[in-house]
């Protein structure tokens, strides 16, 4: 897409609009409202994915009731049994230059793309093509308390074109906040 440089006192036009500032890359699509107080273990954020954009961004901060992860599955709950693989790399301590992974084989969901403890939590992925027929790719950056954080990567190995987003919080809550999901527009 060409760039234009607007000058002061010029008129911003509609076709500039639609050229220029229509243009950008992450379009909202939409949000989840994470209950208050107690929190809320698992929902379902339905019909997020489309056609309309291949690729996605999932972003959220809030605080877990306990220390503990984030868990993602795609569809709605059960949808998919198996077929989740990915690697989590993290350092555990501030001051600790050591570097420890873990991740799913085949697991039932993805079991560390986000999370926190009581002070605060977050999740940030970018989820590449949830609804097209192919394998789904997801990575971000994942934190699971305040002193071991690192960086998500993993696959759903099945070829489904899925339309919701399953998440939870392991036998803990999310609290707060809202989890908002954009598209990334695509290219013309």
């Amino acid at each position: 897409m060409t760039t234009k440089t607007f000058v002061s006192s010029e008129v911003l036009t509609a076709s500039d609009t639609n050229t220029y500032l229509n243009g950008g890359g992450l379009v909202y699509v939409t949000h989840y409202n994470v209950a208050t107080g107690a929190g809320i273990n698992s929902f379902t954020i339905s019909n997020c994915f489309s056609s309309t954009y291949d690729n996605y961004r999932i972003v959220w901060s809030g605080k877990m009731s306990a220390s503990q992860s984030i868990r993602m599955r795609f569809g709605v709950p059960g949808t998919t049994n198996t077929g989740y693989y990915s690697a989590y790399f993290y350092q555990s301590g501030w001051a600790s230059a050591t570097t420890f992974g873990t991740g799913d084989n085949n697991a039932s969901a993805f079991n560390y793309v986000g999370g926190g403890d009581t002070a605060s939590a977050n999740l940030s992925l970018d989820i590449l093509g949830p609804n097209l027929a192919q394998v789904t790719t997801v990575n971000g950056l994942a934190r699971v308390s305040t002193s071991n954080q690192g960086m998500f990567n993993g696959i759903l190995n099945d070829t489904t074109q899925y339309t919701a987003l399953y998440l939870d919080g392991a036998g803990n809550n999310l609290v707060g906040g809202q989890i908002a999901i954009y598209g990334y527009r695509k290219g013309t």
